[in-house]
């Protein structure tokens, strides 16, 4: 009886064991370096699933543009409320010309 290093764990090993004591490794002679990397990936821990987290924070992004986007109008619609509906549209192309502040503001 040798002993044998196993190819799973490295601990030695009797070379007339089926299977590694220290890590259940099986040593058949038909076992390939796929065999063993599959084998010792069902050993790890599997990473979890953050597919959830991704949705909500672009949900969250999102909407947090919209927001952005709805208070720009906002105030977009206010000025243009307060600086060119109360006055004519000729003031108004007349002083944007001339790059002169519009009266009564």
């Amino acid at each position: 009886m040798a002993l044998v290093k196993c190819i799973g764990c490295g601990q030695m090993m009797s070379d007339k064991a089926d299977f590694c004591p220290h890590c259940g490794m099986a040593m058949w002679a038909e076992n390939t370096q796929q065999d063993t990397q599959r084998q010792l990936a069902t050993l790890r821990p599997s990473k979890p699933d953050n597919t959830g987290d991704a949705i909500a924070g672009s949900l969250i992004f999102i909407s947090a543009l919209g927001l952005i986007a709805f208070v720009a109008l906002l105030i977009g619609g206010w000025w243009a409320y307060n600086n060119i509906l109360n006055h004519s549209i000729a003031d108004v192309l007349y002083q944007t010309l001339i790059q002169q502040p519009l009266s009564g503001m």
